[in-house]
């Protein structure tokens, strides 16, 4: 069974605060927002052809 992820909200994305290391947090079909360890967020998207 696939896991399922809950969509990003402008919200949770604000509530994000840097941690000592860069992380990821997923939104699902190859969302992410990247965390930088000094706050910067970023939108990125993984796809295949």
């Amino acid at each position: 069974m696939p896991k399922l992820t809950i969509p990003l909200t402008d919200f949770k994305i604000k509530s994000f605060k840097p941690k000592g290391a860069p992380y990821k947090e997923y939104d699902g079909g190859g969302l992410y927002l990247y965390i930088s360890s000094i706050g910067t967020k970023t939108s990125n998207s993984n796809f295949g052809i």
